[in-house]
């Protein structure tokens, strides 16, 4: 274990946990989120796994640098720009994602 890890930090940890990816998959529509977590809670049913589905953090006002907001040519801005969900929506796929027992996790 190292320095930074406490034995609590550990133990929060599934041993065995499988990571389905949404990042932005949700396509800036929040019922497609919702539909898109269901078929992976179902996916993940009779499993001896935990299951985590991840979820991607961009707070984009400051994440693209202002000269380049808006830009629909470049592909990154665009999609990220189009994909972007407020808070209360991401707080809907979450709770979601709680709702059938998985756990809900974030990568910036």
């Amino acid at each position: 274990m190292s320095q930074s890890q406490t034995p609590h930090a550990a133990s929060r940890i599934p041993e065995r946990l499988f990571i389905f990816e949404l990042a932005n998959n949700h396509m800036g529509d929040v019922e497609h989120g919702l539909r898109i977590i269901d078929e992976f809670a179902a996916l993940a049913r009779g499993y001896d796994f935990a299951f985590a589905i991840k979820l991607q953090f961009r707070e984009l006002d400051t994440f693209i640098h202002p000269d380049f907001q808006g830009r629909t040519d470049i592909k990154y801005i665009k999609r990220f720009s189009e994909t972007r969900l407020d808070r209360a929506q991401t707080r809907r796929l979450v709770a979601r994602i709680k709702e059938h027992g998985l756990i809900a996790m974030c990568t910036p």
